[in-house]
């Protein structure tokens, strides 16, 4: 089953994104710290993280953008904040993530997060079969 973790302290946003991810059959771990979240991606084969922007998060955004290529690629990573708009897809290429949605959006995360997903999988997909190649 694929991990994903999830970080934040709205829990009532936290608890909405977790269910959305499970409909699409993560196994979904919310964690606390800069630390467990690194270990984790060191020990588990995490698929997807979800950020939320803060105070709070900065150190560990700093840290997923500066994450080698290799593992980075292999992490789908989704950023929500209060001042994000919902899927600018330019906004999320210029800050190294996936999606981005809006606090307000939570409720249909997982719609936002369905098309995201099977967009990265389809470029990421053609992009791993390539590179096997050579």
């Amino acid at each position: 089953m694929s991990k994903a973790i999830i970080y934040g302290k709205r829990e009532d946003k936290i608890k909405k994104i977790i269910e959305a991810l499970k409909i699409f059959g993560f196994e979904c771990v919310s964690l606390s710290s800069l630390e467990d979240i690194i270990h984790s991606i060191e020990v588990d084969e995490i698929s997807v993280i979800v950020v939320e922007e803060s105070e709070n998060s900065k150190e560990i955004i700093q840290t997923l953008r500066n994450l080698p290529m290799y593992k980075r690629r292999n992490l789908f990573i989704a950023l929500w904040g209060d001042s994000l708009p919902t899927m600018d897809r330019f906004l999320a290429f210029k800050e190294g993530f996936d999606l981005v949605v809006n606090s307000k959006h939570i409720d249909n995360f997982s719609l936002y997060f369905k098309r995201s997903y099977s967009e990265y999988q389809n470029l990421y997909k053609a992009f791993k079969e390539f590179a096997t190649e050579y």
